[in-house]
């Protein structure tokens, strides 16, 4: 299917359920085209007009026509009307359509990456440059570029197509669709690599201000606070005389809250090498050397690097949740072990 004007791509997506708690912004839409259920960073959503743009707050409904855009070192997850999740990253930009009931929501994704995973039978329409494609019970991730549309499955099937052509693609599989040339299929080593922003990693950080120099205690303060983006201004703006060992272990810590893996790793190789006794730095070095110097082979897990702890592929929320799955005892009780009689 094509479609008329720069939009060439469609995706058919089912649904996830999840749930969140706070208080939120009334908007007069019915029905919404979405919620905000995670914010981290500095995200904005427009006006009908797109002129106004203000910052989303969590559980805020969103209205069909608004635009939601997220700015460098930010993170967001939007939950539809028919349960579909959608986590952003930062860069991205979306812009939510009318949602008529019994039928599928769709939205236009104009730039960045969101991972969605789907487990009811309930389809959302993306349009994005480039390339269409049909989905259906999948877990999926889908990057928009300036010139090209890449696409990971890791569970599922999807129909992969434009005008010059279609592929379909399982689970485990990835493709890239270039303008004007037909959907191809590529090689990934490490699929999951690709949504590695959109996990979430324990905090890592000291938030007692008193315990830090006296040019680093702003960047705490506002963490704290929970506003991201002037903790980052805060980081930014130490000078280059102060930015220590405790700096960079600061700033690792902050980068990984919105899933910055790498630039956050970058951090804690600057750390061990100002001071290799560094505790946090230590660590991660003597786990990974994605991290450090370290000689040992490195985690085929990019959760586990760096000595964090192993982590679930969970939206952005302020603590893991609990899992589901009940536990079960390896101990026997004693009439277990009786021999029938």
């Amino acid at each position: 299917m094509t479609m008329g004007g720069r939009w060439e791509v469609f995706l058919a997506i089912p649904g996830i359920v999840l749930t969140c708690s706070s208080g939120a912004r009334a908007q007069s839409c019915e029905p919404a085209a979405a919620s905000v259920i995670s914010v981290q960073g500095d995200v904005e959503v427009s006006g009908h007009d797109r002129a106004d743009w203000r910052d989303v707050q969590l559980n805020q409904v969103l209205c069909a026509g608004q635009q939601v855009r997220l700015m460098a070192k930010s993170r967001a997850v939007l939950r539809l009307p028919n349960e579909t999740l959608l986590r952003l990253d930062e860069g991205s930009v979306v812009t939510l359509q009318p949602v008529a009931p019994e039928k599928p929501a769709w939205l236009e994704f104009l730039r960045g990456a969101v991972h969605i995973i789907s487990r009811v039978p309930r389809a959302l329409n993306i349009r994005t440059p480039f390339v269409n494609a049909g989905i259906e019970g999948t877990e999926f991730a889908l990057q928009v570029g300036n010139a090209e549309t890449a696409l990971w499955v890791y569970e599922g099937r999807v129909l992969f197509e434009n005008a010059k052509g279609q592929l379909r693609v399982g689970g485990g599989e990835a493709a890239l669709a270039r303008a004007g040339r037909r959907p191809e299929r590529r090689i990934v080593v490490k699929p999951r690599q690709a949504v590695e922003w959109a996990l979430y990693y324990p905090p890592l950080l000291d938030s007692r201000s008193e315990s830090y120099p006296e040019a680093l205690r702003p960047a705490v303060l506002a963490y704290r606070r929970n506003d991201l983006t002037a903790a980052f201004a805060a980081l930014d703006g130490v000078p280059e005389g102060a930015r220590n060992a405790r700096y960079h272990t600061l700033g690792a810590g902050l980068l990984l809250s919105v899933g910055r893996v790498p630039e956050a790793e970058g951090h804690l190789r600057s750390a061990e090498r100002l001071d290799p006794k560094n505790g946090t730095a230590y660590a991660c070095a003597r786990s990974s050397p994605w991290c450090g110097t370290s000689k040992r082979k490195p985690s085929s897990s990019p959760q586990r690097r760096c000595g964090w702890p192993r982590t679930r592929r969970l939206p952005m929320s302020p603590a893991p949740m609990p899992s589901s799955r009940p536990l079960r005892s390896r101990k026997r009780t004693r009439a277990s072990r009786r021999p029938p009689s």
